[in-house]
Protein backbone atom coordinates (compact mmCIF):
# COMPACT_ATOMS: atom_id res chain seq x y z
CA UNK A 1 0.00 0.00 0.00
CA UNK A 2 1.32 3.42 -0.88
CA UNK A 3 0.83 6.55 1.15
CA UNK A 4 -2.36 8.24 -0.14
CA UNK A 5 -1.58 10.91 -2.71
CA UNK A 6 -4.27 13.27 -1.47
CA UNK A 7 -2.38 13.84 1.78
CA UNK A 8 0.47 15.45 -0.10
CA UNK A 9 2.98 12.91 1.20
CA UNK A 10 5.80 11.75 -1.11
CA UNK A 11 7.11 8.23 -1.35
CA UNK A 12 9.44 7.18 1.49
CA UNK A 13 13.05 8.29 1.29
CA UNK A 14 15.49 5.42 1.77
CA UNK A 15 19.16 6.28 1.72
CA UNK A 16 22.43 4.69 2.69
CA UNK A 17 23.93 6.51 5.71
CA UNK A 18 27.44 7.94 5.72
CA UNK A 19 28.56 6.37 7.96
CA UNK A 20 25.95 3.76 8.96
CA UNK A 21 24.04 4.55 12.13
CA UNK A 22 24.05 1.62 14.56
CA UNK A 23 20.77 0.28 15.89
CA UNK A 24 21.69 1.37 19.42
CA UNK A 25 22.48 4.91 18.27
CA UNK A 26 19.28 5.09 16.24
CA UNK A 27 17.14 3.98 19.15
CA UNK A 28 18.92 6.39 21.48
CA UNK A 29 18.41 9.44 19.32
CA UNK A 30 14.71 8.65 19.04
CA UNK A 31 14.24 9.59 15.43
CA UNK A 32 16.29 12.76 15.40
CA UNK A 33 18.23 11.62 12.33
CA UNK A 34 18.10 13.74 9.19
CA UNK A 35 17.73 10.86 6.76
CA UNK A 36 16.66 7.23 6.51
CA UNK A 37 19.00 4.25 6.32
CA UNK A 38 18.14 0.92 4.75
CA UNK A 39 20.47 -1.69 6.21
CA UNK A 40 20.85 -5.35 5.30
CA UNK A 41 17.56 -7.17 5.63
CA UNK A 42 16.07 -10.24 3.97
CA UNK A 43 13.47 -9.49 1.27
CA UNK A 44 9.93 -10.29 2.35
CA UNK A 45 6.94 -11.36 0.29
CA UNK A 46 3.51 -10.54 1.72
CA UNK A 47 0.61 -12.70 0.67
CA UNK A 48 -2.42 -14.54 1.98
CA UNK A 49 -1.75 -18.29 1.67
CA UNK A 50 -4.74 -20.63 1.12
CA UNK A 51 -4.80 -21.84 4.73
CA UNK A 52 -4.48 -18.40 6.28
CA UNK A 53 -7.05 -17.95 9.03
CA UNK A 54 -8.06 -16.01 12.09
CA UNK A 55 -6.82 -17.25 15.42
CA UNK A 56 -9.03 -19.74 17.23
CA UNK A 57 -10.19 -19.15 20.82
CA UNK A 58 -7.35 -19.73 23.25
CA UNK A 59 -4.61 -19.83 20.63
CA UNK A 60 -3.43 -16.26 21.25
CA UNK A 61 -3.37 -16.82 24.99
CA UNK A 62 -1.33 -20.02 24.57
CA UNK A 63 1.08 -18.32 22.16
CA UNK A 64 1.47 -15.30 24.45
CA UNK A 65 2.43 -17.48 27.41
CA UNK A 66 5.18 -19.06 25.32
CA UNK A 67 6.36 -15.71 23.99
CA UNK A 68 6.67 -13.98 27.37
CA UNK A 69 9.38 -16.43 28.44
CA UNK A 70 11.25 -16.47 25.13
CA UNK A 71 14.74 -14.94 24.91
CA UNK A 72 14.11 -13.21 21.56
CA UNK A 73 10.96 -11.52 22.86
CA UNK A 74 12.67 -10.50 26.10
CA UNK A 75 15.48 -8.89 24.10
CA UNK A 76 13.01 -6.81 22.09
CA UNK A 77 10.97 -5.92 25.17
CA UNK A 78 14.15 -4.68 26.87
CA UNK A 79 14.77 -2.28 23.97
CA UNK A 80 11.20 -0.98 24.23
CA UNK A 81 11.65 -0.40 27.97
CA UNK A 82 14.98 1.36 27.36
CA UNK A 83 13.04 3.95 25.33
CA UNK A 84 10.72 4.60 28.26
CA UNK A 85 7.83 2.64 26.76
CA UNK A 86 5.89 -0.44 27.85
CA UNK A 87 4.01 -3.07 25.84
CA UNK A 88 0.46 -4.12 26.64
CA UNK A 89 0.86 -7.81 27.54
CA UNK A 90 -2.84 -8.52 28.09
CA UNK A 91 -4.16 -10.96 25.47
CA UNK A 92 -7.61 -9.35 25.69
CA UNK A 93 -6.22 -6.19 24.03
CA UNK A 94 -4.52 -7.91 21.08
CA UNK A 95 -6.23 -6.59 17.92
CA UNK A 96 -4.08 -8.16 15.19
CA UNK A 97 -3.61 -11.93 15.07
CA UNK A 98 -3.81 -14.89 12.72
CA UNK A 99 -2.87 -18.53 12.21
CA UNK A 100 -0.94 -20.31 9.48
CA UNK A 101 -0.61 -24.09 9.69
CA UNK A 102 0.71 -24.76 13.22
CA UNK A 103 1.84 -21.16 13.72
CA UNK A 104 0.11 -18.37 15.62
CA UNK A 105 0.98 -14.75 14.95
CA UNK A 106 -0.04 -11.62 16.85
CA UNK A 107 1.00 -8.02 17.51
CA UNK A 108 1.61 -6.38 20.87
CA UNK A 109 1.35 -2.57 20.93
CA UNK A 110 2.67 -0.07 23.45
CA UNK A 111 0.37 1.30 26.13
CA UNK A 112 2.90 3.62 27.75
CA UNK A 113 5.22 6.17 26.16
CA UNK A 114 7.00 9.33 27.33
CA UNK A 115 5.51 11.19 24.34
CA UNK A 116 2.55 10.83 22.00
CA UNK A 117 5.00 11.21 19.14
CA UNK A 118 6.69 7.86 19.90
CA UNK A 119 5.35 4.31 19.90
CA UNK A 120 6.30 0.66 19.41
CA UNK A 121 4.81 -2.59 18.16
CA UNK A 122 6.13 -6.14 18.44
CA UNK A 123 4.91 -8.85 16.04
CA UNK A 124 5.55 -12.45 17.10
CA UNK A 125 5.38 -15.76 15.28
CA UNK A 126 4.92 -18.67 17.69
CA UNK A 127 4.97 -22.41 17.06
CA UNK A 128 2.62 -23.40 19.87
CA UNK A 129 3.11 -27.16 19.26
CA UNK A 130 6.88 -26.92 19.74
CA UNK A 131 6.57 -24.25 22.41
CA UNK A 132 8.92 -21.71 20.82
CA UNK A 133 9.00 -18.30 19.16
CA UNK A 134 10.27 -18.52 15.59
CA UNK A 135 10.41 -14.81 14.71
CA UNK A 136 10.07 -11.41 16.35
CA UNK A 137 9.66 -8.01 14.68
CA UNK A 138 10.02 -4.68 16.49
CA UNK A 139 8.65 -1.54 14.83
CA UNK A 140 9.43 1.78 16.54
CA UNK A 141 8.01 5.05 15.21
CA UNK A 142 8.82 8.70 15.96
CA UNK A 143 6.61 11.48 14.62
CA UNK A 144 8.67 14.64 14.21
CA UNK A 145 7.22 17.95 13.04
CA UNK A 146 7.39 17.10 9.33
CA UNK A 147 8.79 13.55 9.22
CA UNK A 148 7.85 10.08 10.45
CA UNK A 149 10.88 7.94 11.34
CA UNK A 150 10.51 4.15 11.52
CA UNK A 151 12.87 1.43 12.74
CA UNK A 152 12.07 -2.14 11.62
CA UNK A 153 14.14 -4.79 13.45
CA UNK A 154 13.67 -8.57 13.24
CA UNK A 155 15.09 -11.62 15.01
CA UNK A 156 14.75 -15.19 13.69
CA UNK A 157 15.25 -18.44 15.58
CA UNK A 158 17.21 -19.87 12.64
CA UNK A 159 19.99 -17.32 13.15
CA UNK A 160 22.53 -18.85 15.50
CA UNK A 161 23.84 -16.45 18.17
CA UNK A 162 27.36 -15.20 17.50
CA UNK A 163 30.06 -14.66 20.15
CA UNK A 164 30.64 -11.08 21.23
CA UNK A 165 34.20 -11.37 22.45
CA UNK A 166 35.14 -9.57 25.68
CA UNK A 167 37.46 -6.61 25.89
CA UNK A 168 41.11 -7.04 26.89
CA UNK A 169 40.22 -6.23 30.50
CA UNK A 170 37.86 -9.21 30.59
CA UNK A 171 39.94 -11.57 28.48
CA UNK A 172 39.43 -14.39 30.94
CA UNK A 173 35.63 -14.20 30.81
CA UNK A 174 33.59 -16.34 28.43
CA UNK A 175 32.27 -14.43 25.40
CA UNK A 176 28.78 -13.04 25.49
CA UNK A 177 26.42 -14.13 22.72
CA UNK A 178 24.72 -11.75 20.30
CA UNK A 179 21.88 -12.95 18.06
CA UNK A 180 22.13 -11.65 14.49
CA UNK A 181 19.27 -9.39 13.38
CA UNK A 182 17.93 -7.66 10.32
CA UNK A 183 17.50 -3.89 10.55
CA UNK A 184 15.91 -1.27 8.32
CA UNK A 185 15.42 2.45 9.00
CA UNK A 186 13.13 4.74 7.01
CA UNK A 187 11.79 8.27 7.04
CA UNK A 188 8.60 9.60 5.46
CA UNK A 189 8.40 13.38 4.87
CA UNK A 190 4.99 15.06 5.13
CA UNK A 191 4.03 18.06 3.01
CA UNK A 192 1.02 19.03 5.14
CA UNK A 193 2.80 19.40 8.49
CA UNK A 194 2.83 22.49 10.72
CA UNK A 195 5.64 24.98 10.27
CA UNK A 196 8.55 24.65 12.68
CA UNK A 197 8.51 26.93 15.70
CA UNK A 198 11.64 27.73 17.75
CA UNK A 199 10.29 25.75 20.69
CA UNK A 200 9.90 22.65 18.46
CA UNK A 201 13.67 22.19 18.25
CA UNK A 202 14.07 19.97 21.30
CA UNK A 203 16.40 17.01 21.66
CA UNK A 204 13.63 14.52 22.40
CA UNK A 205 9.87 14.43 22.76
CA UNK A 206 7.52 17.26 21.88
CA UNK A 207 7.30 20.66 23.54
CA UNK A 208 4.14 20.87 25.70
CA UNK A 209 2.03 22.64 23.06
CA UNK A 210 2.69 19.89 20.49
CA UNK A 211 1.44 17.06 22.73
CA UNK A 212 -2.10 18.34 22.21
CA UNK A 213 -3.54 16.55 19.13
CA UNK A 214 -5.63 19.65 18.37
CA UNK A 215 -2.43 21.65 17.78
CA UNK A 216 -2.01 20.00 14.38
CA UNK A 217 1.11 17.93 15.05
CA UNK A 218 1.26 14.33 13.90
CA UNK A 219 1.30 11.58 16.53
CA UNK A 220 2.37 7.95 16.05
CA UNK A 221 -0.64 5.64 16.11
CA UNK A 222 0.77 2.08 16.17
CA UNK A 223 0.39 -0.72 13.66
CA UNK A 224 -2.77 -0.69 11.57
CA UNK A 225 -2.32 -3.96 9.68
CA UNK A 226 -0.33 -7.21 9.87
CA UNK A 227 -0.19 -10.43 7.88
CA UNK A 228 1.73 -13.54 6.94
CA UNK A 229 4.86 -13.34 4.82
CA UNK A 230 7.14 -15.96 3.35
CA UNK A 231 10.72 -15.37 4.50
CA UNK A 232 13.50 -17.84 3.69
CA UNK A 233 10.96 -20.58 3.08
CA UNK A 234 9.00 -20.17 6.33
CA UNK A 235 5.93 -18.16 7.33
CA UNK A 236 6.36 -15.18 9.63
CA UNK A 237 3.76 -12.77 11.00
CA UNK A 238 4.72 -9.18 10.26
CA UNK A 239 3.50 -5.64 10.83
CA UNK A 240 3.15 -4.12 7.37
CA UNK A 241 1.29 -0.84 7.94
CA UNK A 242 1.44 1.87 10.59
CA UNK A 243 -0.61 5.00 11.10
CA UNK A 244 -0.29 8.55 12.35
CA UNK A 245 -3.07 10.82 13.62
CA UNK A 246 -3.49 14.59 13.35
CA UNK A 247 -6.16 16.82 14.90
CA UNK A 248 -7.74 13.72 16.47
CA UNK A 249 -9.86 12.85 13.43
CA UNK A 250 -7.31 12.69 10.60
CA UNK A 251 -5.30 9.53 9.96
CA UNK A 252 -2.42 8.73 7.65
CA UNK A 253 -1.61 5.10 6.80
CA UNK A 254 1.99 4.28 5.93
CA UNK A 255 3.14 0.96 4.43
CA UNK A 256 6.47 -0.46 5.53
CA UNK A 257 8.66 -0.66 2.39
CA UNK A 258 9.33 -4.37 3.01
CA UNK A 259 5.61 -5.23 3.13
CA UNK A 260 5.73 -6.29 -0.52
CA UNK A 261 2.73 -4.17 -1.51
Amino acid sequence: MSVPNDCGCPEPNIQQPEPSLSRREFLQVGGMVAGGALLATAPLNLFNPPNFGQTTPGSVEDALKIALADAMFLEMEAEVKALGMALNLDAAFIKLSGTQDALTGFVLSHNQSPSKRMGADVALTVDVGRGLVTSVQLVVGWSEVDILNLADITLDYRDVPEPLYPTRANAGAPPEMLRPRSEAYFYFPRANSPAYQPEDLVESGWPPHAEDPAAGYWHYGNTAQAGWMLELGEYVYRCNETKETQNVTEELLISLPNSGK
